[in-house]
C-alpha cells in the first residue's frame, strides 16, 4: 500500500493564496481541474487524448506514479483520523489533511478543527499557500489509472494495493460518507465516482457504470417514488384532501441529510395533495439536534440554524450523563426529551 499514497511532486514553481486563487485564478472549478498544477496538467492532457484506457495513458500514470512521494522523507507510519483504516506516512496525512482543508475553505464550509489552512500548516512547519502538489482530483484521477491499467494487464496483487488505496483516498478526499466534495461528474476528467466504484472490487475492467449496469442486474429501489403508489399515514385513512397549514418536526444530526429529508417531505406533501388540490403550506419546520456545521456559511445553513429547537450539543451532553449514570433511559423519556425537546410532542 505504501506505493500507492506516498506522491508528492519536485518543489513548486510557483505557490498562490486561496484569496488569490479564488479571485484572479479560476477559483474552485481550476482548483478542481489541477490548473496550477504543471505535472497534473501534463497527466490530465495525456489523457484527454489517449483516454482511460489506452497504454499511454497507463505508462505515464505508473511512472509519475513512481515518481512521487507524499512522505516528504517521513519513513514512520501513522492511522489516519478520518474514516479509513489504512496507515500512511505523517508527511501523507499532513498532505490529505490540507486537501481537505482547500476544499472545505473553497466550498464556503467550516472544518472540524475550526482553524484555518494557513494555520495548521504553520504548526507543522509548512506553507499554507496552495502548492503543485495540492491537487485532490488529479491525485484521485491518478490512481484511478494506475487501477485501470493494472486490471487491463492482469497485475492482480498491485490492483488490489491500489485499489485500496484509492478507496482510502475517496473516503477521505471527498468526505465518505456524504461525498460532500465529489464533483467529479461536472467535470472535464471524463469520470465519474460511479465509473471508479463498479472497478474497485473488481478483477476485470469496466470502461463505466453504464457498462457494468448492462452486464448485471441491478436489484430496483427499496422505495417507489412518490407519485407511483398511494401513500397513507400508518393505520390512518388517507385525507381526501390536507391541511392549508402544516408543521414538520424532524429529528436529524446531519445538517446535509436533514435539507434532503425536508426536501422529500415537501415532494411527498405535494404528492399527497394531487395536481387538483392547493399545494399545503408548511407553517413551521422545527429541527431536533442537527449539527449545522457542513452547511454553516451557506444560505441554507443559516435557515437550518434559524429553525434548531434543540441542537446537538445537548443530546451528546445526554450521552455523557447516561454513560456517567447521572440520567436512566427512563429520566431520558420522561423528563429531558420533554423538557429538551419543546414542542416535539405537538
Amino acid at each position: 500500500r505504501r506505493s500507492a499514497l506516498f506522491f508528492t511532486t519536485a518543489p513548486a514553481v510557483a505557490t498562490f493564496t486561496v484569496e488569490t486563487f479564488r479571485n484572479q485564478l479560476g477559483g474552485f472549478e481550476s482548483f478542481l481541474h489541477c490548473r496550477h498544477s504543471a505535472p497534473y496538467q501534463r497527466f490530465y492532457d495525456v489523457l484527454r487524448v489517449h483516454g482511460w484506457h489506452s497504454l499511454e495513458t497507463f505508462k505515464f500514470a505508473y511512472n509519475m506514479h513512481n515518481e512521487l512521494d507524499l512522505g516528504q522523507g517521513y519513513d514512520e507510519f501513522e492511522a489516519l483520523s478520518w474514516h479509513t483504516t489504512l496507515k500512511v506516512s505523517a508527511g501523507a496525512g499532513s498532505w490529505m489533511l490540507r486537501q481537505v482543508m482547500l476544499l472545505a475553505d473553497f466550498f464556503g464550509v467550516e472544518t472540524s478543527s475550526n482553524v484555518s489552512l494557513s494555520e495548521v500548516m504553520k504548526r507543522r512547519g509548512q506553507s499554507g499557500e496552495i502548492e503543485e502538489k495540492d491537487c485532490p482530483y488529479g491525485f484521485i484521477a491518478l490512481e484511478y489509472a494506475v487501477l485501470v491499467g493494472f486490471q487491463q494487464y492482469g497485475h492482480s496483487q498491485l490492483r488490489e494495493e491500489v485499489a485500496s488505496a484509492l478507496t482510502a483516498s475517496i473516503e477521505v478526499l471527498l468526505h465518505a460518507p456524504y461525498y460532500t466534495y465529489d464533483f467529479f461528474a461536472s467535470t472535464n476528467w471524463n469520470v465519474s465516482l460511479y465509473d471508479m466504484a463498479v472497478n474497485l472490487d473488481s478483477e476485470r475492467n469496466y470502461k463505466s457504470f453504464a457498462e457494468y449496469e448492462d452486464m448485471h442486474v441491478l436489484p430496483g429501489p427499496r422505495l417507489e417514488p412518490w407519485h407511483s403508489v398511494p401513500l397513507r399515514p400508518s393505520g390512518a385513512v388517507m385525507l381526501s384532501a390536507l391541511p392549508p397549514a402544516l408543521r414538520i418536526a424532524m429529528l436529524q444530526f446531519h445538517d446535509g441529510s436533514a435539507l434532503e429529508l425536508l426536501s422529500s417531505t415537501k415532494a411527498a406533501l405535494r404528492s399527497l395533495s394531487g395536481v387538483q388540490n392547493v399545494e399545503p403550506t408548511i407553517h413551521e419546520v422545527r429541527l431536533y439536534f442537527t449539527q449545522v456545521k457542513a452547511l454553516r456559511n451557506t444560505e441554507m445553513g443559516k435557515w437550518l440554524a434559524q429553525h434548531v429547537v434543540a441542537d446537538f450539543a445537548t443530546l451528546k451532553a445526554m450521552f455523557q450523563d447516561l454513560q456517567d449514570g447521572q440520567m436512566s433511559m427512563e429520566e431520558v423519556g420522561k423528563v429531558w426529551l420533554p423538557k429538551e425537546a419543546r414542542g416535539l410532542e405537538d
